[in-house]
């Protein structure tokens, strides 16, 4: 399954055949469909990059392991009260997740992409953010609105 700007980049739609690099080694799938850029599917590194692709449980895991690496699980962040009314208990919650994580923390990745675009800075810098909306040198992702 990928999303849809995977899907334009790549021009594939569901059942056409693709080729993945998976930690260094090729692996061949085939597209079951395609997804609107919604949830998951919409969630970029950092908040930039959203080439999506979704694999069977321990694909990835298998592909680590057979590179010689261990994988990296990746854990998102979305709080209760909508993307900006959450935003102010990003931080905790990060910090109860990786409490709850306990010695897993260390090898776990916790990315919370709200948080990242609210704070983002016109040139892409994220910086603390502000509750009173945008000040001088703060702005939003061009496409996002209050």
């Amino acid at each position: 399954m990928v999303n849809e700007p995977l899907a334009r980049s790549l021009d594939v739609g569901a059942g056409d055949p693709d080729t993945l690099y998976l930690i260094g080694a090729s692996r061949s799938y085939r597209v079951e469909r395609v997804v609107p850029e919604e949830g998951l599917a919409g969630v970029g590194l950092g908040g930039g990059l959203n080439h999506d692709v979704f694999l069977a449980p321990g694909a990835l895991d298998s592909a680590a392991r057979a590179a010689g690496t261990e994988p990296r699980p990746v854990t998102f962040v979305s709080n209760r009260g909508g993307v900006e009314g959450g935003e102010t208990l990003t931080d905790l919650v990060t910090a109860d997740i990786r409490q709850a994580l306990g010695p897993l923390a260390g090898r776990t990745t916790i990315e919370a992409p709200k948080h990242t675009i609210l704070t983002m800075d016109a040139h892409g810098h994220v910086g603390e953010a502000d509750s009173r909306g945008p000040g001088p040198g703060q702005g939003r992702r061009p496409g996002w609105s209050r």
